[in-house]
């Protein structure tokens, strides 16, 4: 306790020394020495909501403490920046009576090129052939995650190699391997950086999205994954969860994948085999389809301008 305390003061008395214009309360944690801060100094303060507080992955009474907290402070601020669109919103609104205005801004990346070598990066430093294809999961593994089905049904894909991009130790790959009876069929590389991310994951054939409903904040979630794989033109399989449906099977095109019951391995296993057999056609349909997508809609560049604009317009208020 004496420690948490000593660290809100320290943040309260940065936050007030540096007589910002706007404070960016990057979620509710901070919002403590963010508040009084901007009040103290006659600053705008804007919320910056990238997860639900209202359900997250948390303990019951974790749960009931953030609720509380927020209450405390939503309709305190200037702006709320919502990360996942209208679905948390909509729970947002409703669950605080919220009374600010919201701006939605997607953890998207920067626009990124690629061209032919990247595709060949990913198989030749894992030296995988051509012949067989390459399921791609990034991130960290975590619970909640669908990391755990995907091993379980992986022994029923052939010539499939599950590749996880991010810091994995090869104890842990072996353990699975023990575990599901599954021998050179997971591999890692990494950690990389956001860009060779995209690049590297542009030579695989499928993107996982697969969250499981642990909490509201994960089933109305758009993963920063979903956005990797469609800035690297892959196809994807998505959780059927409304947000990320809402991008997959986007109004302007055709489908940029599959989405399905994360909790069904049947419907995994069988969306797996669908994609993996898309010929070069519709592979490249998708590929276009999505890269087109990325560099007009999904980029940080587009989301940047949300942002700058609600920095704008408070300091003009």
């Amino acid at each position: 306790d004496k420690i948490i305390k000593e660290w809100f003061i320290r943040m309260f008395m940065i936050a007030l020394k540096l007589k910002a214009d706007v404070y960016h309360c990057h979620d509710i944690g901070p919002m403590i020495a963010a508040w009084p801060a901007a009040r103290i100094n006659n600053s705008k303060l804007i919320y910056d909501s990238h997860e639900l507080e209202y359900d997250r992955n948390f303990g019951r009474w974790h749960r009931l403490l953030n609720r509380f907290y927020e209450r405390i402070f939503i309709n305190l601020v200037d702006h709320i920046i919502v990360s996942d669109g209208k679905y948390r919103a909509k729970v947002m609104n409703e669950k605080n009576k919220c009374s600010v205005p919201m701006t939605y801004v997607m953890n998207c990346p920067p626009k990124i090129e690629l061209n032919q070598k990247d595709e060949f990066r990913l198989r030749e430093k894992l030296k995988i052939p051509q012949s067989e294809k390459i399921i791609v999961y990034i991130g960290k593994s975590m619970p909640g995650r669908g990391i755990n089905t995907i091993l379980s049904i992986l022994s029923q894909l052939e010539n499939v190699n599950l590749v996880f991009i991010g810091k994995y130790e090869p104890s842990q790959i072996k353990e699975w391997e023990e575990k599901y009876n599954i021998t050179d069929k997971i591999k890692s590389i990494g950690p990389l950086h956001y860009i060779d991310v995209i690049k590297f994951i542009s030579g695989a054939d499928l993107g996982l999205v697969l969250i499981k409903k642990t909490c509201l904040s994960y089933y109305f979630s758009t993963p920063t994954k979903l956005f990797d794989c469609i800035a690297a033109g892959l196809p994807v399989l998505t959780s059927n969860f409304p947000a990320m449906e809402n991008i997959i099977y986007n109004e302007a095109s055709k489908p940029l994948g599959i989405s399905v019951n994360p909790d069904d391995k049947n419907q995994i296993l069988e969306a797996i085999r669908e994609i993996i057999q898309y010929n070069s056609s519709d592979f490249d349909n998708i590929k276009s389809i999505s890269r087109d997508l990325h560099l007009k809609e999904y980029n940080w560049e587009n989301q940047e301008k949300k942002l700058l604009g609600v920095y704008n317009k408070l300091i003009q208020s």
